[in-house]
């Protein structure tokens, strides 16, 4: 299991939540943790979950004949 760190805390997980504040002009992902206190921000904003053990997506094409 790959895990990455939070840009807030630097500790290791696997689930961070991607999020900006107007302070700050870029996203950072944060732990949940300390997405608990920075959604309380005033300006907070939520941009997404980033997880790290996503199921990878396979594609089958119609146009493939077994023989």
């Amino acid at each position: 299991m790959q895990k990455v760190t939070c840009d807030i805390c630097k500790e290791y997980d696997s689930l961070h939540y991607r999020v900006t504040i107007p302070q700050k002009s870029n996203w950072l992902f944060v732990c949940k943790r300390c997405w608990l206190d920075f959604s309380k921000t005033e300006g907070y904003k939520y941009g997404g979950t980033r997880n790290v053990n996503k199921r990878k997506k396979v594609i089958i094409r119609s146009n493939q004949v077994n023989t």
